[in-house]
């Protein structure tokens, strides 16, 4: 089978870029020819196919004059996207698109080059981008329910760059793409990760026979492995956070327990806006430790050493990646009870569950885990054996091909 996915980066960037790089290599290992349709960046793997990419767009700031058009328009309607999207459809033919985060710097305009062609499209499902422009559901220091979406309220959560204007003209900007279904009339089957996801989908007015909910895969290393690492109870120390230092991911509540927990090391990696915080708090607490930007084979072995990983968001998760990879090495989680994240685990069993913002609930747990260390080697025995069933990625690649020999037969 011919595949191509279409990302607007082609770096390692965040969870969505991880997942598509290891989709990528796995359906190469399998034999199948893949492909890559993104943005021009200095940042960018090497590709045999980057003549046909956009050129790049930087978002990292709000534009004003020519450069605010620039941004706004490629939101709108990106006619270069198309016209590049349709040169690559015609070089390499694919069966199959396969769609992940486009949105403002590729524009639904490369899914129209799709439909004129008539390939069918799949799409992951990383966020909350085909509800708001506000993706994260998250407002300052609160989730926003999608119901309760409207116009000025997402204006007002300044989303994006911190900008009433920005945000508000990319709601516009994306209520205009709902109203013309630019992506639904394209897209053939939506993969949201969890089933929580796909029910946020659905009452924002996405149809329900359209979902194939697909949770994501534990990383690569999961295949042909019968047993988690070997790693004793006693050789296992302290408690980690991974993931962007934002306010929503709960990086305050991982700060406050590391003050509450003295005698217990806490570790944190990722890199965002709370950088500097998270710094100060280095310097004043001698059981706290941040590492800064880990690659996946560097935060995978950090897993397997740490007696718990803990993912405190306080928005609505939408999987929970690094949950799940901690648990395919044999690590119990605490997690909120946000989004998806309680969805794959099972208080007791395979890790812990708080309520979301709660620091007190939060606490009363990590005490409790922390006096016994048996219950934590038994959770991590059973969240190894949820992931060996849920997240392995030969079998994530399998369904992913039904899904896709479903829409290539349709077509």
């Amino acid at each position: 089978m011919r595949i191509l996915h279409v990302h607007k980066y082609y770096h390692d960037h965040d969870g969505a870029g991880r997942y598509l790089f290891d989709v990528m290599r796995l359906e190469e290992q399998a034999g199948h020819a893949v492909a890559i349709f993104a943005m021009h960046d200095p940042r960018n793997l090497p590709s045999a196919w980057d003549k046909y990419f956009v050129s790049s767009l930087d978002t990292s700031h709000v534009g004003y004059g020519i450069d605010m058009f620039r941004q706004l328009g490629r939101a709108l309607w990106s006619f270069e996207a198309r016209r590049k999207m349709k040169a690559m459809l015609k070089a390499f033919r694919p069966d199959v698109v396969h769609l992940h985060n486009a949105y403002t710097h590729l524009s639904p305009s490369v899914l129209a080059a799709c439909r004129a062609q008539c390939v069918p499209v799949v799409m992951t499902v990383h966020d909350y981008a085909l509800v708001s422009a506000n993706y994260g559901l998250w407002s300052g220091q609160r989730p926003l329910k999608p119901e309760n979406l409207k116009l000025l309220t997402v204006a007002r959560s300044r989303y994006i760059k911190n900008s009433f204007i920005a945000t508000l003209a990319l709601e516009l900007i994306y209520r205009f793409h709902k109203a013309l279904k630019l992506y639904d009339r394209a897209i053939d089957v939506y993969l949201p990760s969890s089933e929580f996801v796909k029910q946020t989908l659905v009452k924002a007015g996405y149809p329900a026979n359209k979902m194939t909910v697909l949770p994501l895969f534990a990383g690569n290393f999961l295949s042909g492995v019968e047993a988690p690492p070997s790693v004793s109870s006693t050789a296992r120390e302290g408690i980690l956070f991974s993931g962007r230092l934002e306010t929503y991911k709960g990086v305050d509540l991982f700060l406050q327990a590391a003050e509450t927990f003295p005698k217990t090391k806490f570790f944190m990696t990722g890199t965002g806006p709370l950088e500097t915080q998270v710094r100060d708090a280095q310097a004043r607490l001698d059981n706290f430790e941040y590492l800064g930007y880990l690659s996946s084979q560097e935060l995978w072995a950090l897993m397997a050493r740490v007696q718990l990983v803990m993912v405190p968001s306080r928005w609505a998760e939408p999987y929970g990646l690094v949950a799940i990879e901690a648990m395919a090495c044999g690590t119990p989680v605490v997690v909120s009870d946000a989004g998806g994240l309680p969805e794959k685990v099972k208080d007791g069993v395979n890790g812990l569950i708080f309520k979301a913002g709660d620091i007190q609930d939060l606490n009363t747990l990590l005490k409790r885990a922390l006096k016994h260390p048996e219950d934590l080697e038994r959770m991590g025995q059973g969240a190894f054996r949820y992931a060996k069933a849920n997240a392995d990625p030969n079998k994530h690649i399998s369904k992913l091909f039904e899904v896709y020999d479903g829409v290539v037969i349709h077509k």
